[in-house]
This record gives structure tokens, sequence and C-alpha cells, in this order.
């Protein structure tokens, strides 16, 4: 063989050992940032809500995600007020994809319940990670000031023809407006989703027409109230159960 051209053989077969293909970039294992994420009131919690990226940030399809890390910053108003300093940020929760608790999880939406002093401003923020390493960019919330809880609205049930009939009343606070009701429900036999079965106009007047025979079901009612630019969901009302049975003839 030609002795110029063995250096050049051997450093080609160095130059290959190792690679078992194409090289990936930087955020090919790294998740998408949470696109969802939402602060709301309800009763005297807030509840921080989000679903689960889908993706990776290259855009490929996400398969390795791990969990979640809520964090959380008071907001001061004054001029030691600093959303972009990282101190700010206090990590409030690490949520495990598969053992979420105590963040609540309906499928692919996860909800995280905080307990904060009415008056107090807060802002909240989710990095999603994966088992590989990686992890998104921040997804932060708006800021929201915790409202006063407002009492639950009356429910009462009845039985029609071909369906449940609920009606719901709430006084809403001075400089409060009734935009609504939310409907929860469950059989005797699960919890109360922490998703709304249901909503149901200011009116009040609503139906349930999901329903099968001879089978109880559980309901509860919360009221939803703008105030202060903000929609904020009152507490919820005791559960009320019925049976769905025909009714008889008279």
């Amino acid at each position: 063989m030609n002795r110029l051209l063995l250096p050049l053989i051997l450093s080609l077969i160095i130059a290959g050992c190792g690679r078992k293909g194409p090289l990936l970039p930087p955020e090919a294992l790294v998740p998408a940032e949470v696109s969802s994420l939402a602060v709301q009131q309800k009763g005297e919690e807030l509840q921080i809500i989000w679903s689960a990226p889908g993706k990776e940030k290259s855009g490929r399809p996400l398969k390795d995600l791990a969990g979640f890390r809520l964090q959380k910053r008071e907001v001061r108003g004054d001029s030691s007020d600093c959303a972009a300093c990282g101190e700010s940020w206090l990590l409030l929760k690490t949520v495990d994809l598969d053992t979420p608790d105590p963040a609540g999880r309906s499928n692919g939406t996860f909800i995280y319940r905080d307990r904060v002093p009415a008056g107090a401003a807060s802002q909240y923020r989710l990095l999603a990670y994966s088992r590989s390493g990686g992890v998104s960019s921040p997804a932060t919330s708006k800021i929201i000031t915790m409202q006063p809880a407002l009492a639950p609205p009356a429910l009462t049930l009845t039985v029609l023809p071909g369906s449940i009939g609920a009606s719901l009343a709430f006084t809403p606070p001075k400089g409060g407006t009734l935009k609504g009701y939310n409907i929860y429900r469950r059989t005797p036999d699960a919890p109360m989703p922490v998703i709304p079965y249901a909503a149901a106009p200011q009116s009040g007047a609503w139906e349930d027409k999901q329903v099968s025979f001879d089978r109880s079901y559980l309901y509860a009612a919360t009221a939803l109230v703008a105030i202060g630019g903000e929609i904020v969901e009152s507490s919820p009302s005791a559960e009320a159960s019925i049976l769905f049975s025909l009714q008889e003839l008279r």
C-alpha cells in the first residue's frame, strides 16, 4: 500500500469510531414550553392548572416527560419587586408525572392548589423536565390577587322525565358580576372530579341528560363571579345526591 495513503485511511477510521447516528441538536431532548398554564381562584385557594406538553422543543414527539417544577413568587408591588430575578422565584412543588399527588390529575390536565391570604398578589411559573435531563423554558402566569372567598351557591335537584334538573341561586358581592356556574358530578363509587362536569348559565337553570335510570348521582356547584378583572370561583356547595328513576304517573 502507498505509504502516503496509509495515514489518511487511519485518520478516517479513527474519526468514524464512536458515531452511532446523526448528531442531535441541543433542543432535541428538551420538552416544549407548557402553553396552557392558568391560575384561577376557587374558594379559599388558587388553582394552578396546566396540560402536559406533547412535543420536544425541536417539534418531535415528547416520549420521556418526567414531571414539572412549579415555582412561585410573591408580588410585592414596590421598587424591590423583580420578576426577572432568579432569587424571586421559589420552588413550590415538584410534580411527578406518574404520581402527581398532591396535584390532582384528570387525563392530561393537572391542578395544584395553593393557599394564599386574601389581598396577596402571586405569580407562578412552570418548567417541564424529561427523564434524560432536559428542562423546558418557563411558562409564566399572569399576576393574580387573592380575593375574599365567596360563599357557595344554593343547589336544588329535581328528577325530570328524561333528565335531572338543577336550580342554582347566588347573590354576588358588591362590585362583582355573576357570570354563571360550574357543575361537578360524580357517582357514589367515585371521587368528585377536579375538572367541572358542565357549565350552567347565569339563570341558574340546567339539565343533565347524560343519566341512566335507577342510578344515583351526586352534584356540587360553584358560582363564577367577575371581580376586579378576574373570574373568581366560589366555594363549592354541599353535595346533593339524587336517584334518577321513573316517575310515578298520576
